[in-house]
């Protein structure tokens, strides 16, 4: 009998001990709230994407979701198949690069229509 006890009490105290160390899931994956240069690409269903560039602004990361502030002051919160490249020495176009996307046309969350950058790839440069 005081073998199994010891064995229960051990056992309930190891859980304990790990229960205090462990981090949530979110908090070990994701960062919180960072300041920084980003750009930030959210696909449609279709693959069709919409693109933010974004200087010193502050990015709120979530599991699956991220929020930041527009250029006009407005509050995004994207949910969904979301790219975020975090820019180092202000090299938005290699950040951007990373998505498939151009850095100059990342218009405050707009993105020209796909057929139009088609249209640009083929004309002679």
């Amino acid at each position: 009998m005081l073998k199994n006890t010891s064995f229960r009490i051990l056992f309930v105290f190891s859980i304990l001990l790990s229960l205090g160390h462990s981090k949530p899931a979110s908090a070990q994956f994701f960062p919180g709230s960072e300041q920084g240069d980003y750009v930030v690409v959210f696909y449609h269903q279709q693959g069709e994407p919409n693109c933010w560039r974004l200087e010193n602004k502050e990015l709120t990361l979530g599991l699956g979701y991220v929020k930041f502030e527009n250029e006009e002051g407005h509050e995004i919160s994207l949910y969904g198949v979301i790219g975020i490249a975090k820019v180092k020495n202000k090299d938005f176009a290699s950040a951007a690069k990373n998505f498939g996307v151009k850095e100059e046309l990342c218009l405050n969350g707009k993105y020209p229509d796909m057929t139009i950058v088609e249209e640009e790839k083929k004309k002679p440069r």
